[in-house]
């Protein structure tokens, strides 16, 4: 039986980003709940939102203080389930974040944890003796630095794999596992269909605290910090648990780039899919590295499910990273064709649907993203000047793309009538959602187009991908279920690309990124950046 996210087109909304209902410059849920009908105008049928807790936002909500509160932000415990009613009226799916790996440092658990080395909540974190004045080990935090903190008052370290703010839990202690299972469930009562498990593989690390290896470039490989013994035997009972509710979908972030590893957290009893960043995160325009990582999961994993993605709230949007400054919205509407009727998955990114470009903060005074302000005072402490030290951070500043939804050209791109909580690109007054609704043209329209398309076709949602092939910068495959054979021509090229294909004679034109009617027989004058379905004969 057909599980219902195989069939789902799920659309990521980063919390304060998105619509400000009462001006205080920060989205919050009464602006999502006013905004679903846009939503559901556009054809999407699951929404992920990024974490709503209570939080001191030092990694803007990814640092939990109550698991079971509502941040004020975004509003009230009410207005949540509010927002879950009028989600599901509109047949619409929701998946939240749910962080297991480590709350703030403000959280009442750490607090007491702190007090002294005998408190009942000393374990439920990592705590180790360091070594001649220096940490347990030599491991490092992905935020840059030690990922040990020390404690002056009861003369330990702490771990934290992200930001000292952010500290780890420790998962071999069963009242850890207790007590988030207990988190799960809250929320599960509430009503939420799915979780995104953020950094799951991160769960667990070696009980023998061994130096990571370093590489030939004298970066550290982080051999005993993730991947660990154990953190399978977690997912299998966080299954097991959720089953309890019916289809609930287990979404996992992993951070690896080994597909095998990735995979390895995907089974029947494990998670439903997780992120695959070899694709999702590409940096160029690259026909063959997206063809070989197409080819390595279909051919060497054809019985998993995919995620497909180009952009989400840690990575650039996809459009100013393949931008070369011209054909941008042709390559928009190139890469959305992909997304949307390959095999898997497909994700949006709020602000895709119109072509939503990065942000580029001019001054450290500007950044909002904590791993881009470390980066920053860390290469002033190397010596370097401001200037190169905001260009340093701005490469892994993940507030490029998180500026708020840009809805009209009015004020503040009509997200809030108050001052947003992070700057707003100039582009807005000509990238909004009122103008490209106009624009029949527009990404906006062929998005709905697209969605439209797949959402009408199970061929689309849950039927095969064959025939995947590249030839002079065209990736093509096909689609079949039962009777029905379509297949998907994508020019990767900026030039005029032929294709041949006998059967194209006998096909029927379904759409194209660029013209409204294309002609067919054997052969295909494909323009540049152009999509082209056809359905084939069976």
């Amino acid at each position: 039986m057909d599980k219902w996210w195989e069939k789902a087109i799920i659309y990521e909304i980063y919390m304060p980003s998105y619509y400000d209902s009462n001006g205080d410059g920060i989205g919050d849920f009464k602006g999502l709940t006013e905004k679903l009908d846009y939503l559901k105008e556009l054809g999407i049928n699951a929404l992920w939102i990024t974490p709503f807790y209570k939080s001191p936002k030092v990694d803007n909500g990814y640092d939990i203080e109550d698991f079971y509160s509502i941040d004020s932000d975004y509003g009230t415990l009410e207005d949540f389930k509010i927002f879950v009613d009028e989600v599901h009226k509109r047949g619409i799916k929701l998946i939240i974040d749910m962080i297991l790996n480590h709350t703030s440092n403000k959280h009442p658990w750490f607090i007491e944890s702190k007090v002294s080395l005998e408190n009942s909540k000393r374990d439920w974190y990592i705590w180790k003796n360091g070594f001649n004045n220096l940490p347990p080990n030599n491991w490092e935090s992905f935020f840059g630095g030690s990922a040990w903190e020390y404690d002056s008052k009861t003369k330990q370290y702490y771990y934290h794999a992200f930001s000292k703010e952010q500290v780890d839990l420790n998962w071999s202690n069963p009242k850890v596992k207790d007590a988030m299972f207990d988190v799960i469930k809250f929320w599960l009562d509430l009503g939420v269909d799915g979780l995104r498990l953020d950094v799951i593989n991160f769960l667990k690390v070696n009980n023998e605290f061994k130096n990571n290896p370093i590489d030939k470039d004298g970066k550290q490989i982080h051999q005993y910090d993730k991947d660990q013994e154990g953190i399978l035997n977690i997912i299998e009972e966080i299954n097991n648990l959720t089953k309890k509710y019916g289809d609930i979908f287990l979404l996992g972030e992993v951070g690896s780039e080994d597909l095998g590893t990735l995979m390895s957290y995907v089974g029947e009893n494990l998670l439903d899919a997780v992120f695959n960043f070899n694709l999702g995160s590409i940096l160029e325009f690259d026909p063959e590295r997206i063809y070989e990582e197409l080819k390595k999961m279909y051919c060497n994993y054809n019985n998993k499910i995919f995620t497909l993605f180009f952009g989400n709230h840690d990575i650039s949007r996809f459009i100013s990273r393949f931008s070369n400054g011209y054909y941008d919205e042709e390559k928009a509407k190139l890469v959305a064709t992909l997304i949307l009727t390959a095999k898997g998955i497909p994700f949006i990114y709020y602000g895709e649907e119109i072509g939503m470009r990065d942000y580029y903060p001019q001054s450290v005074n500007d950044i909002r993203d904590i791993q881009a302000k470390i980066k920053y005072y860390d290469t002033l402490r190397e010596g370097k000047s401001e200037q190169d030290a905001l260009k340093i951070a701005n490469k892994v500043n993940r507030d490029k793309a998180r500026t708020p939804m840009q809805w009209n050209n009015n004020l503040n791109c009509g997200f809030s009538s108050g001052k947003p909580w992070i700057k707003i690109t100039e582009k807005y007054r000509h990238i909004n959602v009122e103008e490209q609704r106009r624009d029949e043209k527009s990404i906006f329209n062929y998005y709905k187009k697209i969605i439209s398309l797949r959402n009408g076709n199970l061929v689309f949602q849950i039927g095969e991908c064959t025939d995947l092939i590249l030839i002079n910068d065209i990736i093509s495959f096909q689609r079949n279920l039962n009777n029905e054979k379509y297949l998907i021509l994508l020019n990767f090229s900026d030039k005029l690309s032929n294709y041949f294909f006998p059967e194209l004679k006998k096909a029927e034109f379904v759409l194209s990124s660029i013209r409204d009617k294309i002609v067919l027989d054997e052969k295909i004058e494909l323009l540049p950046f152009e999509a082209v379905i056809v359905k084939l004969p069976y």
